[in-house]
């Protein structure tokens, strides 16, 4: 049987990829612009502002001994008088502290059910509820272990570097404090949780592999849309600016005809797009249109981008100039000429 040691390792590793992380570190650290910071705390509180109804699941599929614990857990997040409060309302506190908006919060709130709501209707590659709820305990346990890990350390940058008042950071105090508690109590719980539901090592290993790997931490409080998002409000206002798109129509001759069921080749035929912007920067970008399976050509797809793409641009993001070009510059003995690109 699997034993608390291991259970403890996992979330270590984890853990430790979190904190060894890019993001993590440019947040400690204040090298973050503020307003990464900002959607840190807007993660936060999308990740854990419903996070009771997730116990409550967790505790319903656990009707064994350890079950008193995770009800303890539960009620902690519920609330359980005036002086105890929800853990969801110092997550209000914070948003407020923060001096979100009341339009932006609700949002906020929105977003978090939304999240339970996809969460609900995602398909998942897991047989059985007690694999699926298994996979909710161990995110759930393993947020508690490295919330009490790193709690103090993120309060404290935050305070530091970002002026966010001390009292909205509350939220992030309670985890520090109370979670190395929880933090041991879950790996009895999940112990219990094996037992009860007889469930092998290797099956547990491969539902921790799954859930916990590819920095599950940062999946939650630096995922991708949000990189997005600040990338967008942080970047210099010039770096925005695209000085000029070149498009060449690649053709390369095959030694030999390629066919299948629906065509018959004798060339590559693709699109290259080349973006310059007003720092120098340049990126490319292939298309392979297909005719016989999208409709389009090399031709139909640089009108498009001409008469109907480029309009569509704000006047500011708009190049100063296209260029089409016919095909990519070579030479003397045929290869690409890349300095003439």
């Amino acid at each position: 049987m699997i034993s608390a040691e291991q259970i403890s390792k996992v979330f270590a590793n984890a853990t430790q990829e979190f904190q060894t992380s890019a993001e993590y570190s440019d947040l400690i650290s204040g090298r973050a612009p503020a307003e990464v910071a900002r959607e840190f705390i807007r993660n936060v509180f999308r990740t854990h502002y419903l996070s009771s109804h997730i116990v409550a699941l967790c505790f319903a599929a656990l009707p064994s001994g350890a079950a008193e614990l995770l009800k303890e857990n539960l009620l902690e997040e519920m609330g359980r008088s005036e002086e105890e409060k929800p853990h969801s309302a110092l997550l209000l506190e914070m948003a407020r502290g923060v001096e979100f908006s009341e339009s932006e919060i609700e949002r906020l709130m929105a977003d978090a059910r939304e999240r339970v709501a996809v969460f609900c209707a995602t398909r998942v590659p897991l047989a059985t509820l007690r694999e699926l709820c298994l996979a909710l305990l161990l995110e759930t346990m393993s947020f508690e272990f490295m919330l009490s890990r790193c709690s103090s350390q993120i309060a404290a940058a935050l305070s530091r570097h970002y002026s966010i008042p001390d009292a909205a950071l509350r939220w992030f105090e309670l985890h520090s404090e109370v979670d190395i508690r929880h933090a041991e109590e879950g790996l009895t719980v999940i112990q219990d949780y094996l037992q009860f539901h007889q469930i092998a090592d290797d099956l547990f290993s491969r539902i921790a592999r799954l859930t916990l790997g590819d920095n599950v931490f940062g999946r939650h409080y630096f995922p991708p849309s949000s990189k997005q998002r600040t990338r967008t409000k942080v970047a210099p206002a010039k770096s925005k600016r695209i000085e000029s798109v070149t498009i060449y129509q690649l053709r390369i001759p095959f030694q030999q005809a390629f066919s299948h069921a629906l065509h018959s080749r004798e060339e590559s035929d693709a699109v290259i797009v080349k973006i310059t912007d007003a720092n120098g920067r340049s990126g490319f970008g292939e298309s392979l249109p297909r005719s016989y399976v999208t409709g389009e050509t090399s031709e139909s797809m640089i009108a498009r981008i001409r008469e109907h793409l480029a309009p569509k641009f704000a006047k500011w993001w708009l190049p100063d100039r296209f260029e089409f070009v016919d095909e990519i510059p070579k030479t003397s003995v045929g290869k690409f000429k890349k300095t003439a690109l």
